[in-house]
């Protein structure tokens, strides 16, 4: 899969201060390589803070800062980072942290240690909420933390349950465990960046259908099977 060339930073900046000029959004730090904002256009009485990136400054170092993973899950930090290099880098222009949890109960955890109290409270009132039937989810978009959550332990009995005849039981695991991944990871970019370029990523790359199908492909140019 051939991908956009990284968007222009400097480009993007200037759309963020055209955006500050219309009273849209709200710079709360900047430096050379990044752009801090609040973004008054999203519903809600809170504004949504986030970060924009410079995507040609991230590096293995900057994803193993932007991988959460919960003490109690076995999972090597610098795999995940490794592998995350492969994918489109304008994929993490906004992105906060990838956060991997056992189950959607452990959020608070993650809550507790990496968000800014500042920002609890509002957070916590857009944080996911647990599902009332017993379809629970294997992954979700966190939007106004710029977040993706992979609940692994979900994952586990959704790999145990579909094991492919031609995988075994672990390398179902690991595609689940990736297609997941890398399916978060696709809506964070599509839904959570507002100047990603249309003619690069039309609006129907969004739906569930076209990211899904992302991530089966993704796991498959970069894994091979």
């Amino acid at each position: 899969m051939k991908y956009p060339h990284a968007m222009n930073f400097q480009a993007l900046k200037r759309g963020i201060y055209e955006e500050v000029q219309k009273g849209n959004m709200e710079i709360v730090h900047a430096d050379a390589d990044s752009i801090t904002v609040l973004d008054f256009t999203k519903s809600g009485d809170d504004p949504k803070e986030f970060t924009f990136t410079n995507p040609k400054t991230i590096d293995v170092r900057w994803l193993r800062r932007h991988i959460w993973i919960h003490p109690s899950i076995s999972i090597l930090l610098d795999d995940i980072a490794s592998t995350l290099m492969e994918m489109d880098p304008n994929t993490f222009i906004t992105m906060r942290h990838l956060v991997i949890l056992p189950r959607l109960e452990n959020l608070q955890d993650y809550i507790q240690n990496m968000i800014p109290t500042k920002q609890v409270s509002s957070l916590l009132n857009t944080a996911p909420l647990k599902c009332r039937n017993k379809n629970q989810p294997i992954g979700q978009l966190w939007n106004h933390a710029n977040c993706a959550i992979v609940y692994l332990d979900n994952v586990k009995k959704v790999a145990a349950e579909t094991v492919h005849e031609n995988l075994g039981a672990w390398k179902s695991f690991h595609m689940c465990t990736w297609e997941t991944i890398f399916h978060e990871l696709r809506h964070l970019m599509m839904d959570c960046n507002p100047f990603l370029p249309e003619q690069d990523y039309p609006v129907h790359l969004a739906s569930e259908e076209a990211v899904e199908a992302f991530c089966e492909e993704e796991y498959e140019r970069i894994f091979g099977y």
